[in-house]
């Protein structure tokens, strides 16, 4: 009898610390990286930079200006308008959460997502470290840092 208030106990701390709980958590952040991605590379000619203000809150100012680079650098807008090119970026897999923790409070990820965007034949490795946002934010979390690596085709 006396056992039975301990393993209730103990149940509930494993209900509690349980890794679903944890899954749910990384469920959002993986589909929230993966439509902010997408959304973000899916640039077509026709459309102003007006037409990204959604997008770009999504990202801090030096996170999107490392986008904006990247899209501008090259050549690649350029291209796009010259060429009145629509992009179709592709995930390969889903994100990879490669750290997370609490810092100043606030919750961090640190996620890998590797994006294949055809009209420029080229894969890209996206290495995000994304901030939980807190108060009345529509979005949940927001993109901190970026590094854009471009990777080998297979």
């Amino acid at each position: 009898m006396k056992s039975f208030p301990l393993c209730s106990a103990l149940l509930l701390i494993l209900c509690l610390t349980s890794p679903v709980i944890h899954a749910e958590e990384n469920d959002l952040l993986s589909q929230w990286v993966t439509q902010t991605l997408i959304n973000t590379l899916s640039v077509s000619y026709d459309k102003p930079l007006s037409a990204y203000e959604d997008v770009k809150d999504n990202y801090s100012i030096n996170a999107w200006e490392g986008i904006t680079g990247f899209l501008g650098g090259g050549g690649n807008l350029d291209k796009i308008r010259s060429e009145k090119l629509t992009l179709h970026p592709a995930l390969e897999g889903w994100p990879v959460t490669l750290a997370s923790g609490k810092a100043s409070g606030m919750n961090y990820w640190i996620v890998n997502q590797v994006v294949f965007i055809p009209e420029f034949n080229v894969r890209l490795n996206f290495k995000l470290t994304i901030l939980e946002r807190t108060g009345a934010s529509e979005d949940p979390y927001i993109i901190q840092s970026l590094k854009i690596n471009v990777l080998p085709n297979i």
